[in-house]
């Protein structure tokens, strides 16, 4: 424990930087694959690591998201990794929303270009009840958002892998892959006498930011 703290305090001191005035400010995402699509605004600080490191930031963010469509989609049983279709229910038109504390990365390569990426790890879901296809059961998304990793997970998630582009002092644009959760909670067990079924996607999203 006391080697642990020693390193954490190496870290800490000799390579995070907490400048009073750190990077802040807000950013609005846009993503479909086809068949769902989803937005997100994010309010994000990033504090800056020394030198040698430099190039890279590391923060928080406070998101706000959505994961909608207006096609009757296939969720899968949450306590299984096996995604076939006697493990799984159709709910209509899922819409989720959710509002989620997470931590973020990223990292200059050359000429304002870089690498990033973010991840929900607490929050809250809410929305409408829905349907379950040919199914008179209802189904609501899950409350509590948690990242545990894998199917562990509870709730709706969202994670993005982008590249970036900083345009100017204040505007920056990314693009890149959004990684997205979304689980809804039956009123009554089905499936293996599960209750929680999800629905992973991977969307294409395009996102424009301005630093505060």
């Amino acid at each position: 424990m006391v080697y642990l703290k020693r390193i954490c305090f190496f870290v800490f001191s000799n390579y995070i930087c907490f400048p009073v005035l750190a990077d802040k400010g807000i950013n609005l995402s846009y993503g479909l694959d086809g068949q769902s699509s989803s937005y997100s605004i994010f309010f994000y600080q990033h504090f800056k690591l020394n030198s040698p490191l430099d190039k890279i930031n590391i923060g928080y963010i406070i998101r706000f998201s959505n994961f909608n469509s207006a096609r009757d989609l296939f969720y899968s049983d949450s306590s299984s990794s096996e995604r076939t279709a006697d493990k799984s229910i159709q709910i209509m038109s899922p819409n989720v929303y959710s509002l989620n504390a997470g931590v973020s990365a990223n990292a200059e390569l050359f000429n304002n270009i870089g690498l990033g990426f973010n991840l929900d790890i607490l929050g809250h879901s809410f929305g409408s009840t829905k349907y379950i296809v040919n199914s008179t059961i209802q189904a609501k998304p899950s409350p509590l958002n948690l990242f545990l990793y894998n199917i562990n997970d509870l709730g709706s998630l969202n994670s993005e892998f982008y590249l970036y582009y900083l345009l100017n002092d204040q505007i920056f644009f990314r693009t890149g892959l959004s990684h997205y959760f979304s689980e809804y909670l039956t009123e009554t067990p089905l499936v293996d006498n599960c209750k929680k079924f999800r629905r992973i996607s991977n969307l294409f999203f395009f996102s424009c930011g301005i630093i505060l």
